[in-house]
């Protein structure tokens, strides 16, 4: 399992933050582990951030307790034609 290292995550916030589509902290780390970590499954990214305690306050804050709602929220931008 991937630990954080949030001394990096705020260099990429610093370094990054005008290219950043979302200011809001949660999707900036969403990013930096994509980036950063290379992780690209969204249960990757779920099981990092809930096993870190601050990620997992970060998804108890958003009520993101499981892998789908997790999922739903990393989908709420793309809207599909019917």
């Amino acid at each position: 399992m991937i630990e954080i290292d949030w001394e990096e995550y705020k260099f990429y916030k610093k370094t990054r933050h005008q290219k950043l589509q979302s200011k809001d902290n949660f999707d900036i780390l969403i990013e930096f582990l994509k980036y950063h970590y290379k992780l690209t499954a969204a249960q990757e990214i779920f099981e990092t951030i809930k096993a870190d305690e601050t990620g997992a306050m970060m998804l108890k804050k958003r009520e993101l307790a499981e892998n789908e709602l997790f999922e739903k929220y990393l989908f709420k931008d793309i809207k599909f034609d019917d």
